[in-house]
């Protein structure tokens, strides 16, 4: 839990910010990812706050969980 959630929540915040696309056919498995189309919205913009509260949360915990 105290390394699980703290990755859970980045990963949220990474898919928020990012679009993307999951293809599937014939044994083949194609991702991509995007960056939004600037002018940034608000929404955007929130979303890139929440990734790097969250990216710098995550740190934190494995930075803590290391000294311990």
């Amino acid at each position: 839990m105290f390394f699980g959630l703290p990755a859970v929540a980045f990963a949220l915040a990474f898919f928020a910010f990012f679009g993307g696309e999951l293809v599937i056919e014939d044994w083949t498995i194609d991702a991509r990812l995007r960056l939004p189309r600037p002018p940034w919205r608000i929404v955007d913009l929130i979303a890139a706050a929440l990734l790097l509260c969250t990216a710098l949360l995550a740190l934190a915990v494995a930075a803590h969980g290391i000294t311990d």
